[in-house]
């Protein structure tokens, strides 16, 4: 048996495939992988699995708010504000978080005009799986 058969018989089973995505032209970066980055200052506080979930849907929320008009953000952003909130927690808090991740998604991602439509989230934060679809950017 050839070196590179028994190579293949051995490997096949044991390792995982890699997921390939395609990259619009034009972006460099997976969007999952943008979308944690946007995310880290929050997952990095996260202690639990919910948590984690969360800091990724809020930087989707913010993602997506930030691409909005300036006209009809700051609308928006307080609806967003308003479902997040929970009874007892304060507003302000809230609020800030919410800034700080579209300021955050401004200053790295200037550029990158993708609208998350859906994204998914599963595994532990360490080994998370998370898939993220979008639409590309409206033409101008």
């Amino acid at each position: 048996m050839g070196a590179l058969r028994r190579l293949q018989r051995h490997r096949i089973g044991r390792r995982k495939s890699a997921r390939v995505e395609r990259i619009p032209f034009g972006y460099a970066r997976k969007m999952s992988d943008v979308l944690v980055e946007v995310a880290q200052p929050m997952i990095d506080k996260a202690q639990n699995q919910a948590q984690f979930q969360l800091a990724i849907g809020l930087a989707a929320a913010c993602w997506n708010l930030s691409l909005m008009p300036a006209d009809k953000r700051p609308a928006s952003i307080e609806d967003t504000i308003r479902e997040l909130v929970k009874p007892g927690q304060p507003i302000d808090d809230v609020r800030e978080v919410v800034r700080l991740l579209i300021a955050r998604k401004e200053t790295l991602f200037p550029d990158d005009k993708r609208l998350i439509t859906t994204y998914q989230v599963s595994g532990e934060r360490g080994n998370a799986d998370i898939v993220v679809e979008y639409s590309p950017p409206e033409q101008e």
